[in-house]
C-alpha cells in the first residue's frame, strides 16, 4: 500500500481537505494531510508543494508516496492501476497531461525505486528551485513550473503518462474524456477562493458537483459520508472533517 500526501494552508482549504480525508478513510488508506501556515498568496502557497511532495520521500523512505490536491475525493483504490509491471510501476514519477499537452500537478505518482530515488530528490529540488527563480516571471500555472523541471531532467528519470481517471476535473475531463470513471476528482476550489475569497458563495457547476457528491454519500454510494469512515490513515492528519462550499466557475480555468 502507497502513501496518500497532501497538503492545505487552514480556512477555507481546511473544509475542501475533510472531504478528501473521509474518502481516504472510508477506502482504509494511509495517508498524511498536513496544515502549513499560508505564504502570503495563492501562488507561493501552491509552490509549497514540491517541499512537502519532497518531506514525503524523505520520512517515508521505501514508500510509493501519490500526491493529491486537497481539494479532491478519492472515489477508490488509486494504487490498483498503479502499481505492478508496466510504465505506472516502473516509472519515477507520473503526472497527466491534460489534451495530451498540459502538465497537470493535481496528482503526482512517485513509486519508490531505490537505484533512482535520488535523481527523483533532485528533481523535486529543482522544481523548488525554479518555483523561486521564476515566482516574479510572468508564468502562466504553477503547473508549467513542473513541467520545466521535468524537461530539464532529461534522461535521468523515466515519466510516465498518468490516466485521465487518476487527475479527473470535475467538469473539464467530463468534456474531454467521455466514458471516464474518476478515481481521482478534483473540484478545483482555487477557481472560487482566487475570485471570490472566503466568502463561501455557492452557485456554478463546482457547488452542483459537491452538492451530488453530498448527497451520493448519504445514500452510501460514495466513499465521503462520515458514516461510512472506515480506518484512519496511519499517519497523522491535521484538519477538519467538514463538507467545503463552493463557488461560481470560470470558463477554461484548468487549476489541477
Amino acid at each position: 500500500m502507497g502513501l496518500v500526501v497532501s497538503y492545505h494552508t487552514g480556512e477555507p482549504y481546511k473544509a475542501e481537505a475533510g472531504r478528501l480525508v473521509r474518502s481516504l478513510r472510508a477506502l482504509g488508506l494511509d495517508y498524511v494531510v498536513s496544515e502549513i501556515p499560508s505564504r502570503g498568496s495563492w501562488r507561493a502557497n501552491v509552490n509549497a508543494k514540491c517541499e512537502i511532495i519532497l518531506w514525503a520521500r524523505l520520512a517515508r523512505p521505501f514508500t510509493d508516496v501519490l500526491y493529491v490536491d486537497a481539494d479532491a475525493v478519492v472515489h477508490s483504490d488509486p494504487f490498483e492501476a498503479l502499481k505492478g509491471p508496466g510504465p505506472l510501476g516502473e516509472c519515477d514519477i507520473a503526472v497527466h497531461r491534460f489534451k495530451g499537452v498540459e502538465c497537470c500537478s493535481g496528482t503526482i505518482w512517485m513509486p519508490w525505486v531505490r537505484k533512482r530515488s535520488g535523481h527523483v530528490e533532485s528533481l523535486l529540488r529543482r522544481w523548488d528551485q525554479l518555483n523561486g527563480h521564476l515566482r516574479n516571471r510572468n508564468v502562466p500555472q504553477p503547473q508549467a513550473i513542473l513541467a520545466e523541471a521535468l524537461g530539464s531532467a532529461g534522461d535521468e528519470l523515466q515519466v510516465a503518462e498518468l490516466p485521465a481517471s487518476h487527475c479527473y476535473i470535475f467538469d473539464l475531463s467530463r468534456e474531454v474524456y467521455p466514458g471516464t470513471t474518476p478515481v481521482i476528482e478534483h473540484l478545483q476550489a482555487s477557481r472560487d477562493f482566487r475570485e471570490h475569497g472566503q466568502s463561501g458563495r455557492m452557485n456554478g457547476p463546482r457547488a452542483a458537483r459537491i452538492r451530488e457528491l453530498q448527497v451520493r454519500g448519504e445514500r452510501g454510494d460514495l466513499p465521503i459520508s462520515p458514516m461510512r469512515a472506515g480506518r484512519a490513515g496511519q499517519a497523522g492528519v491535521r484538519g477538519e472533517n467538514g463538507d467545503g462550499q463552493a463557488a461560481a466557475r470560470r470558463q477554461g480555468d484548468l487549476e489541477c
